[in-house]
């Protein structure tokens, strides 16, 4: 089952929190590594932030950027 940037991104909107892609990929029902590199296409392109994991020195946690009314 393919899962695509728009709905990672959706998906994210809706948490509306900092996520880590494990417990985003988990709360979608998608593979980790498909929502893990959509994450990342997502952050290359500024459409997402990201963040230090406050308990692990190399991995990062994602949060929807703020929407311009």
């Amino acid at each position: 089952m393919s899962c695509t940037r728009a709905e990672t991104l959706c998906a994210l909107r809706e948490w509306g929190r900092p996520i880590t892609p494990a417990g985003l990929a988990a709360w979608m029902g998608r593979s980790r590594n498909l929502v893990g590199c959509n994450l990342i296409a997502l952050y290359s392109r500024d459409l997402i932030d990201r963040i230090p994991h406050p308990g692990y020195k190399n991995r990062y946690v994602y949060l929807p950027k703020e929407v311009q009314g």
